[in-house]
């Protein structure tokens, strides 16, 4: 049985898939470069899957990046130390607000 999440920021979770292990950690205010960063890259990746562009996130300030992680539960997949993925999703969202993965490279 799978241990459920947590609504603690800083939480994580470890996660096999095949060869691959996978941490879930819940990003806390403090994280904030680490959450533009992930964004930055999958607006850079994948513009279309999105409703704002890399260049109007890019000039968020700071404290717009804090905030977001105050009041949307946000996710980061990590492989090798490396956030490959990013899910979000506020308490009254039945449905995730805004997820990536990045692209799997052979």
């Amino acid at each position: 049985m799978q241990p459920k999440p947590t609504d603690k920021p800083g939480f994580a979770h470890d996660m096999t898939a095949g060869e691959c292990r996978i941490d879930i950690q819940r990003l806390a205010a403090h994280e904030w470069p680490r959450l533009r960063a992930v964004r930055l890259r999958a607006l850079a990746e994948a513009p279309d899957a999105f409703g704002s562009t890399c260049d109007e996130t890019a000039a968020r300030p700071p404290e717009s990046w804090a905030a977001q992680l105050q009041s949307i539960a946000t996710y980061a997949a990590v492989v090798d130390g490396e956030d490959v993925g990013l899910v979000r999703g506020a308490r009254d969202d039945a449905q995730a607000d805004a997820a990536w993965q990045r692209e799997r490279r052979l």
